[in-house]
């Protein structure tokens, strides 16, 4: 699943530029482990090219850049569900969250009369989910998806074996979103 070819774009990266069109190819790429962004760096690697290699791998950067070239609407109209389903799986680790979309933003923001709309839609409803404390169904959710691990989480019929109600079976496998 985390395999990055020569020009650091993994499956992921791919899958997102097609927003919701490729929603199930996302989603079953996500629950079977392929990160967002890659985190293998060369061992002298210095902190902007670890930065560089973020920015080119970031399947959220690919998502963003996807938006700007399909100047998406306001209601985010055939983006919504992959946004939610990135939101939720960077939410994982709140402050890299954070980090990561503030800086997409700002390597990827060319004025705020041309992308501004775009990122304050993108920023608000994603601040929610690195706010301090995190509500407790995302942590359950979390928690959840940890101790299943990968194969599990692919598998939507272990999901199932888990004896939880239905709404939140759909929230950990990630078909609806808290």
């Amino acid at each position: 699943m985390n395999i990055f070819n020569h020009q650091n774009r993994s499956i992921l990266s791919f899958s997102v530029i097609h927003l919701d069109k490729s929603f199930e190819l996302t989603r079953f790429l996500i629950n079977s482990g392929a990160t967002l962004i890659q985190k293998i760096y060369p061992p002298n690697a210095s902190t902007i090219d670890k930065i560089e290699s973020e920015r080119i791998s970031s399947a959220f950067g690919w998502f963003v850049r996807s938006l700007m070239a399909h100047n998406v609407d306001r209601e985010l109209s055939g983006a919504y569900d992959t946004l939610c389903l990135l939101t939720v799986t960077m939410s994982q680790k709140p402050q890299k969250m954070k980090q990561h979309v503030q800086r997409t933003m700002m390597q990827l923001g060319k004025s705020k009369i041309v992308n501004g709309p775009l990122f304050r839609i993108l920023y608000s409803h994603m601040v929610t989910y690195w706010a301090r404390p995190q509500e407790l169904r995302l942590l359950a959710i979390k928690m959840v998806r940890k101790s299943m691990g990968p194969k599990r989480l692919a598998n939507g019929a272990s999901i199932k074996k888990l004896g939880l109600p239905g709404k939140l079976q759909n929230f950990v496998s990630f078909k609806n979103f808290p």
